[in-house]
């Protein structure tokens, strides 16, 4: 099984999040891939080379169209079976096209923090949770990593049947400082 990893800006956080999940010996047919921005990413990954993608890229709205035909070039090489986006913009990236295009692949989402939970102003707050209540559409499992998380997307109006409740971890050789 190939899993695509999509990310914008891929560092801290998201970061360490992607390496956890890239973590998993006992499970060789999983193929992990990466695409994410060569600005304000991560440059050392767990990965071999020919798995690692970046595209140019800085958030403004005139870069979207280029990162989004960036990405769908390494959808097209890698031909995944499960494209998994890490955050909003990286979710935008991916599944805006899919309703334009056909869907070859699952979608997994997670937003790694709502831009309908920020400190922001209502109407933002309804804007964002209306554009994510549209992606929802073409998103196969949508990860929250809290009961808070989980509860305030059920509020804003994301179809129940796509959330899915996924606790964060840490890896067992983080937690005990050891070398695995």
């Amino acid at each position: 099984m190939k899993v695509l990893h999509v990310g914008e800006y891929v560092q801290g956080g998201v970061a360490t999040y992607i390496l956890t999940l890239l973590d998993h010996p006992n499970h060789p047919e999983i193929e992990d891939y990466l695409v994410c921005s060569d600005n304000n990413s991560d440059h050392s990954w767990k990965l071999p080379a020919g798995r690692i993608y970046y595209y140019p890229y800085k958030r403004t709205l005139g870069n979207i169209p280029n990162a989004i035909k960036a990405i769908y070039r390494v959808v097209k090489h890698v031909k995944p079976d499960v494209i998994y986006c890490h955050s909003t913009w990286a979710g935008l990236f991916v599944r805006l096209p899919l309703f334009f295009l056909p869907k070859h692949y699952r979608i997994i989402y997670n937003a790694h923090g709502w831009a309908f939970l920020r400190d922001t102003t209502s109407l933002n707050k309804a804007l964002y949770a209306l554009i994510e209540r549209v992606l929802s559409i073409r998103t196969d499992a949508i990860v929250n990593v809290s009961d808070y998380e989980y509860r305030a997307t059920k509020n804003a109006g994301i179809s129940k049947k796509r959330l899915r409740l996924v606790f964060s971890g840490i890896s067992f050789c983080k937690r005990r400082n050891a070398t695995c």
